[in-house]
């Protein structure tokens, strides 16, 4: 399976979170969600509901790969503006990708502020 590479705090109240995920080189939207209860009201447990998240946007941030070339992405990082992938192909060739935080909200096609 793929594996996350890093975890970044989307927006101040933090309900999302951007996900970079190697081996396909997406970065991936979550929303936290609020469960149900998953106790009754009688119950002495600390743990009172349950928190879910739902993905918003999957965008892949290199080209697809071929024969002769495959893409992971090695680290992600972002701010209140741009968002900054660091990719690696061949092994050795490493490559930045490099844009505003405004054009992954419009590739995913969701209003995600």
């Amino acid at each position: 399976g793929d594996r996350c590479v890093r975890l970044k705090m989307w927006n101040g109240d933090g309900t999302r979170v951007l996900a970079a995920y190697r081996n396909d080189c997406t970065l991936r939207l979550f929303s936290a969600e609020e469960g149900v209860s998953s106790f009754s009201s009688s119950s002495s447990s600390l743990l009172s509901s349950l928190c879910g998240c739902r993905q918003l946007i999957s965008v892949r941030v290199v080209p697809r790969a071929s024969k002769k070339s495959v893409w992971v992405m090695d680290d992600m990082d972002a701010d209140e503006s741009f968002v900054a992938c660091l990719c690696t192909t061949g092994g050795d060739r490493h490559v930045v990708v490099f844009f505003e935080r405004k054009s992954l909200e419009c590739a995913g096609g969701v209003n995600v502020r």
